[in-house]
């Protein structure tokens, strides 16, 4: 055997004696480099591609994800933050529709001031459109506008207004009839 033969017989057996150890530490199929281990390029698999290339769970996400989520937190934060004003622009959109229950809920929006500006003029416009389609809590409140001088009726539509949301079943309508119209004749003018 030549010099040359012993040294390639060496390097064999080298090469050997480190499989071997990595068949004994159960890491035969990933080689490890000296590099940190969470770096992508530090584990490799057993056939030479890296392992993280083959696991999906690793993929980088692409713009599109990146901008669809941004538009979705900034979305749910708006709804979050902002829920009265778009809770009143989907009820408007129903009034619009002729929704007598969204009318009066638009009409309390405005004279509360809840989601938008305070306007006691906006408020006993819907109040009034809710009213005339028989809503007895807009009947109410739009008897209690004219009481309070915030909209002017026919004479005798403030009693009309109340008898009927007291029919139907609105206690505060008993207690304006009481004491407006029958003590302070007030919804008559």
């Amino acid at each position: 055997m030549s010099l040359r033969q012993s040294k390639r017989a060496k390097v064999d057996y080298a090469v050997l004696e480190r499989t071997s150890e990595d068949a004994v530490n159960n890491t035969s199929f990933v080689k490890r480099n000296n590099s940190n281990i969470f770096n992508r390029s530090s584990v490799t698999h057993f056939d030479g591609t890296k392992l993280f290339d083959k696991l999906d769970c690793f993929v980088k996400p692409r713009l599109s994800e990146i901008v669809i989520l941004s538009i979705l937190v900034m979305f749910v934060g708006g709804i979050y933050f902002y829920h009265d004003t778009l809770n009143f622009h989907l009820l408007r959109t129903y009034a619009w529709a002729g929704s007598d229950q969204a009318q009066q809920l638009v009409g309390q929006r405005y004279a509360l001031g809840k989601g938008v500006q305070k306007h006691a003029g906006k408020a006993m416009e819907y109040f009034k459109m809710a009213a005339d389609q028989g809503h007895p809590q807009a009947s109410h409140n739009l008897a209690l506008g004219h009481v309070t001088k915030y909209t002017n009726l026919e004479p005798g539509e403030a009693r009309r207004l109340l008898n009927h949301a007291a029919a139907h079943g609105v206690a505060e309508a008993h207690i304006l009839l009481d004491l407006y119209c029958d003590k302070k004749q007030a919804c008559n003018d």
